[in-house]
């Protein structure tokens, strides 16, 4: 079986080819002895021109280390993946000194600096850094359409503790006034508390599914909503068609409720059309950000 070689042209990687395909290459000139090749056993890529027999007259053999050239990080300061790594690429342009926010002469550079500035000195790990400026956009685009995600998932706790706190509120109410001082039926108050009780049950579960990307948890909330925009309404149809004179602030205080159910639509809303959005931002930068739990 013949040795497969891979080696890079602007900061991006061609591969894998035969022996005798690298050498039409450097005999064609489509390949120059700058160029970086590395084969399976080789620890490091190395210039062509050290590769040999590949082109007659540079002399030395294979060498299983490059010699530092200008603009090129120093050995440790920037892990080298293997060829066939989707980071590969741009670990290419580290190398080059493509990355606009880092400077392979310094530890950190200024942008850094400016973003770290009220936060102590960072002491973790920093083999993996940096990351290009296309990695960082790709993270940033993907947050954007993440964050409604986490609003929707913060409202859901937030509608749990006020149902939580509302249900306490009519048992302990019910307790002290006890049911043989209440007049007429218990029935709409029962009914009113287990509602109240569900929908404390079903909003973190629904905030939770946002949270794994399934849109049953935002199309729930959007539909309870409607209902209760609906129900809303139509007491107050029922208001102020009735006999009882109703003055315009008591109508402006019923209003309050649908404002509130119409905040809680709007934020489902914005959750279920980022999710696609989401989905569609590039593997890593999704893994990351759920496995992190964001």
């Amino acid at each position: 079986m013949s040795t497969e070689w891979y080696y890079s042209q602007g900061g991006q990687q061609i591969g894998p080819v035969t022996s005798q395909q690298m050498k039409d290459l450097a005999a064609g000139g489509q390949l120059s002895p700058n160029d970086l090749v590395w084969k399976d056993g080789m620890p490091e890529w190395t210039s062509a021109a050290r590769v040999r027999g590949l082109f007659p007259g540079a002399g030395g053999g294979v060498a299983t280390a490059a010699a530092p050239q200008p603009g090129y990080a120093q050995p440790g300061a920037y892990a080298q993946p293997a060829p066939g790594n989707a980071d590969y690429a741009y670990a290419q342009q580290a190398q080059g000194g493509q990355i606009g926010y880092y400077s392979a002469t310094s530890d950190i550079n200024e942008r850094t600096r400016r973003i770290l500035a009220n936060i102590p000195p960072v002491t973790g790990p920093r083999g993996d850094w940096p990351l290009s400026d296309h990695h960082l956009a790709q993270f940033a685009a993907t947050e954007a359409y993440r964050k409604p995600i986490r609003g929707f998932n913060t409202m859901c706790r937030i509608m749990m503790i006020l149902f939580i706190l509302s249900t306490v509120y009519f048992l302990i109410m019910l307790s002290v006034i006890g049911s043989r001082n209440l007049r007429g039926d218990l029935t709409p108050i029962m009914i009113s508390v287990a509602v109240q009780i569900g929908l404390a049950v079903l909003y973190p579960l629904a905030g939770s599914a946002a949270m794994r990307c399934r849109i049953w948890g935002p199309i729930s909330i959007i539909v309870v909503n409607s209902l209760a925009a609906v129900l809303v309404m139509i007491g107050l149809i029922q208001m102020t068609t009735s006999s009882f004179r109703i003055r315009g602030e008591e109508i402006l205080i019923m209003l309050i409720p649908l404002v509130l159910i119409a905040i809680l639509i709007v934020i489902s809303v914005r959750a279920l059309t980022h999710t696609s959005k989401f989905l569609n931002g590039p593997v890593w930068c999704v893994e990351a950000m759920i496995n992190a739990r964001q």
